[in-house]
């Protein structure tokens, strides 16, 4: 799970301390003014992939939602928000 100290929030911290992160978008109506995104772990994704093809028939499409459906505003997402305006 993303949330909360993830892979993608450790990255961004530990890459450079010195690092200002320019964010477009800061006008939404959320806590931290951007956009709500639902995040899942790599790992989530490749299990929905396998689960896919398992589930895949001929000659016809399938559309899976892989979200968890609690999304968050983006800054939050990473913790430490990284973002600054």
């Amino acid at each position: 799970m993303l949330l909360g100290g993830g892979y993608v929030s450790n990255t961004i911290t530990s890459s450079n301390s010195f690092l200002v992160w320019q964010v477009r978008g800061t006008d939404y109506n959320t806590t931290d003014g951007t956009c709500i995104r639902d995040y899942i772990h790599v790992s989530d994704l490749v299990d929905a992939h396998v689960k896919a093809m398992v589930k895949a028939k001929s000659q016809q499409v399938g559309i899976y939602n892989v979200g968890t459906g609690k999304g968050a505003p983006f800054c939050l997402s990473l913790k430490p928000p990284p973002c600054f305006w």
